[in-house]
């Protein structure tokens, strides 16, 4: 009997630990709920966006990452400025599998970079975190709205 006790109290604990482990893995769910508090919503991920990440970080990041594009909701009475924001306010976040994964596809997969630079990237590979656009696992893009870098760099 006591020992059928302990095997399913050491079954939950590991259960326990492994669900904790895995929700703290990833930084965007903190970021997404900043953005959600500053009125943004996740939007479908258009292709050209899709295109223009894997452009960058090479063909085969499909297995490393997720693109997730957040749009702005304009605010009732934010005049023409806040609907104009509302419709064109729009912020892509790229979200890698792991850190680990993310600071190592960026010193030496970039496409484009010489020799030189992928050197150079190796060697500041400890400051990617320090880049305001860079939070944990997770790298702001682009944003077309005057607050989504601001943002991003709150969530730090």
């Amino acid at each position: 009997m006591k020992k059928k006790f302990g095997l399913i109290f050491s079954s939950l604990a590991l259960v326990v630990v492994m669900i904790a482990t895995l929700c703290a893995c990833s930084a965007y769910n903190k970021v997404l709920k900043a953005y959600k508090n500053a009125s943004y919503e996740e939007t479908e991920v258009a292709a050209e966006y899709e295109k223009a990440v894997k452009d960058f970080f090479g063909e085969d990041t499909e297995n490393l990452l997720t693109i997730h594009v957040l749009k702005k909701n304009a605010k009732e009475g934010s005049g023409f400025i806040g609907e104009l924001e509302g419709k064109l306010g729009y912020v892509v976040i790229a979200e890698f599998k792991s850190t680990d994964e993310m600071n190592e596809r960026m010193k030496t997969r970039v496409k484009g970079m010489t020799e030189e630079e992928k050197e150079d990237a190796k060697k500041l590979s400890d400051a990617v975190q320090n880049l305001d656009i860079v939070n944990g696992n997770c790298i702001y893009i682009i944003g077309t709205t005057t607050d989504g870098l601001s943002i991003c760099k709150s969530t730090k």
